[in-house]
């Protein structure tokens, strides 16, 4: 059975990604795994390692805990789950070792809680999980709300549309969503709109679509023309391909469009690496 990771740091802020998760996890029948990411904050003298492991045990109980009180608070019975203690000083890098770890893991599910200018720079663990993941991302707002799962916007520049538009599909398909595609037209992508067809489209994948094409406004950043058009359709769930492959100047001073709007938006944001 595939995997869901969910990581939680037992704040406020990050139930609406484990209430969404909980949801989505229920339409296809898939285990979820939520995590906590222990971090030592002492140094441990005497037998440190008992004290450690005492540590870990409570942290553990409180996990469990944590996790009852959201199951009772959405009135749901409880489909298969495990809640797992992961040691580490860096959540990102630790989530992504236990995932590299438990192939199982097919999606992690984050909420965000925004981020200053510096931690956009430098990397907040929703942010860093958007830019480095090699498995699909979801960003859940801290203020998202749950609501009906009905339909995806998937955004794209039309490059690897078969490839993407599959990976879509498979997520989308399963947990009977429908499909939007999004396109902001461009001098240099007239070539691939002329062979953007819906019907050729559907007759390979057997799953009907609609096809948004909107003209790209250069006076604004493409986040922004995304976000508006966000607010415009209203989708349940906005998907994105991300380029990992940028240095750090590039992460300083040309953002990636994916990890921004996941600090901005209230929608959930499903992000695959290109």
């Amino acid at each position: 059975m595939e995997a869901i990771l969910v990581p939680t740091d037992f704040s406020d802020n990050s139930k609406p990604g484990l209430r969404f998760a909980i949801r989505l996890a229920a339409r296809n029948k898939a285990a979820l795994v939520f995590a906590h990411i222990f971090q030592p904050k002492r140094p441990y003298t005497g037998d440190a390692e008992a004290l450690k492991k005492a540590d870990i045990a409570k942290a553990q109980l409180k996990l469990e805990a944590f996790i009852r009180k959201v199951y009772n608070s959405l009135k749901v019975e409880p489909g298969e789950y495990t809640c797992k203690i992961l040691e580490g000083f860096k959540a990102d890098i630790t989530i992504l070792d236990y995932c590299q770890n438990h192939p199982d893991i097919k999606l992690i599910i984050i909420s965000t809680r925004g981020a200053s200018f510096s931690n956009k720079i430098l990397g907040t663990n929703t942010g860093n999980l958007i830019t480095k993941s090699p498995i699909p991302v979801i960003a859940i707002p801290k203020d998202y709300r749950n609501k009906p799962l009905l339909n995806v916007l998937y955004a794209t520049d039309l490059e690897n549309l078969d490839e993407e538009f599959q990976r879509v599909l498979d997520f989308a398909k399963p947990r009977g969503l429908s499909i939007e595609l999004l396109h902001f037209s461009s001098p240099s992508t007239l070539a691939l709109e002329k062979n953007l067809r819906r019907d050729v489209l559907e007759s390979k994948t057997g799953y009907p679509l609609t096809i948004r094409i909107e003209k790209n406004d250069s006076h604004h950043p493409m986040s922004k023309n995304l976000q508006q058009q966000i607010e415009k359709i209203k989708p349940s769930l906005v998907v994105l391909f991300t380029n990992q492959n940028r240095t750090f100047y590039e992460r300083l001073f040309l953002s990636s469009m994916s990890e921004g709007l996941s600090f901005k938006s209230q929608t959930p944001l499903l992000v695959f690496k290109k």
